[in-house]
């Protein structure tokens, strides 16, 4: 049977649709965050500042402890950390604001181009499964059509086998045949060769008798027979009668 024109192609493509399953299970499962709690704001946000949350962290904290040992406002109680620290980071950067919409729409970009690639990879995964499909099928008709190309061959050859033996049988026929024919032509040959030479030895005994000849009873039997073989004389037939009674015996 002749390579499978498929074989390359389908181990091309399974290796792709490995590649992207394994792309695919990289992504992390996407997950809801609010505010603040999304970790990608809270990374860009960390990276924008730098050294600056930290310091305000610093700075509420002092100003939290110095609030709460003796700085009171009329009927407001004292500052909490928190508000100490929203009030170090109106202090240190005014644009905290705008630097949180920022955050939030790299966040939003970054889970989009996320979601893109996801989307990308599952088509690509949809489109070389199709096209895997499609070359299964294909394999599969070439290999039908090629099962039956092969089974026609084999036929072929098994009617050409037969008609092989058959013709070494009409030949081993026909050469035994010609063994045969010439096998009795030799012997009726010899046969004939036989009967000249006893035809000559009696013409000699026409001659000069019997006993001068040498001819002989056997000559006698012998001159019989092949004059029956060879088709000279009719056999004989014999027949012996016993009859009983007052006739006698025969």
């Amino acid at each position: 049977m002749a390579p499978d024109p498929f074989a390359t192609s389908l181990d091309q493509i399974n290796t792709l649709i490995n590649e992207l399953l394994t792309k695919y299970s990289s992504f992390k499962t996407p997950a809801s965050y609010r505010g603040e709690d999304d970790p990608i704001i809270q990374a860009y946000l960390s990276q924008a500042y730098g050294g600056a949350l930290d310091l305000a962290d610093s700075y509420s904290s002092r100003t939290s402890g110095q609030t709460a040992r003796g700085s009171y406002n009329a009927g407001n109680a004292a500052l909490s950390q928190s508000e100490a620290r929203h009030q170090a980071l109106k202090a240190l950067a005014a644009e905290y604001s705008g630097k949180y919409g920022e955050a939030v729409r790299n966040a939003n970009s970054t889970r989009e181009s996320e979601y893109t690639a996801r989307k990308d990879v599952l088509a690509g995964l949809n489109d070389l499964i199709a096209n895997r499909n499609k070359l299964l099928a294909a394999q599969k008709d070439w290999l039908t059509k090629s099962d039956e190309l092969q089974f026609n061959r084999d036929q072929a050859s098994f009617q050409n086998d037969l008609a092989s033996q058959e013709n070494q049988r009409e030949i081993a026929r026909f050469n035994t045949e010609a063994e045969q024919r010439n096998a009795e032509h030799d012997e009726k040959l010899s046969l004939e060769n036989r009967w000249r030479s006893l035809t000559a030895k009696a013409r000699l005994v026409s001659k000069i008798g019997r006993t001068a000849a040498g001819w002989t009873n056997s000559d006698d039997l012998l001159s019989d027979r092949l004059g029956v073989q060879l088709g000279y004389y009719d056999p004989w037939q014999r027949k012996l009668e016993v009859r009983v009674g007052n006739t006698g015996r025969k």
